[in-house]
């Protein structure tokens, strides 16, 4: 729904920022919607949001909880700056695992 949600916004011309993104990017994990959420991450990559901290946290969140822990992981890894939610998705990502 979220990105449906998205895509409607985009149509009329409103252009998400990393806030929205992260928000869309949650709503894919918690429904496990793993192709909708790379539908998302096309769109972080093409506009130059992968570096964001709410997105790439957001973003990894998304593969952890759709069973894709090593790009989860990748995507954490690339950030050139990682807060504590960052490491904190990794960890329980990584526990979720087990």
């Amino acid at each position: 729904m979220g990105c449906f949600c998205l895509e409607k916004c985009m149509g009329w011309g409103f252009l998400p920022d990393e806030f929205t993104l992260g928000s869309v990017l949650r709503g894919c994990a918690g429904l496990r919607a793993s192709y909708a959420g790379k539908q998302v991450h096309a769109y972080v990559l093409k506009y130059g949001y992968e570096f964001n901290l709410v997105v790439g946290s957001s973003l990894a969140h998304m593969y952890m909880k759709s069973s894709s822990l090593g790009e989860g992981e990748r995507v954490i890894k690339v950030m050139p700056m990682r807060n504590v939610v960052a490491w904190n998705t990794l960890i329980a990502g990584s526990a979720d695992s087990c």
